[in-house]
């Protein structure tokens, strides 16, 4: 494409210019931020999960809810709490949450 300028459509051809360098640059950081969110997701979309065991010490039901964690899954966090079962009797249910 052939432009020819007369006299003062120079000072438009700059100004067109540096519009079209301005649109490249916020459209190139526009597509860098995509890819970036692309690139992210898999990792948001990582699988958790939590398992719930009761035993009768604290030891018992954690290693009874570690048995539910699918194999190649981080431990994540581990609570416990007290259940009263009867007079001065007591359960523990705890709870492990992983990620994979």
């Amino acid at each position: 494409m052939i432009v020819e300028l007369h006299g003062d459509l120079s000072c438009c051809a700059s100004f067109l210019s540096k519009t079209w360098i301005t649109r490249c640059v916020v459209m190139m950081k526009a597509v860098s931020f995509c890819a970036s969110l692309l690139l992210a997701l898999p990792m948001a979309a990582a699988e958790k999960g939590a398992s719930t065991a009761q035993g009768a010490s604290q030891q018992m039901a954690t290693a009874q809810a570690m048995r539910s964690v699918p194999k190649g899954a981080t431990v994540v966090d581990t609570t416990c709490k007290e259940i009263g079962v009867g007079a001065f009797n007591y359960r523990f249910q705890c709870a492990v949450h992983w990620a994979q």
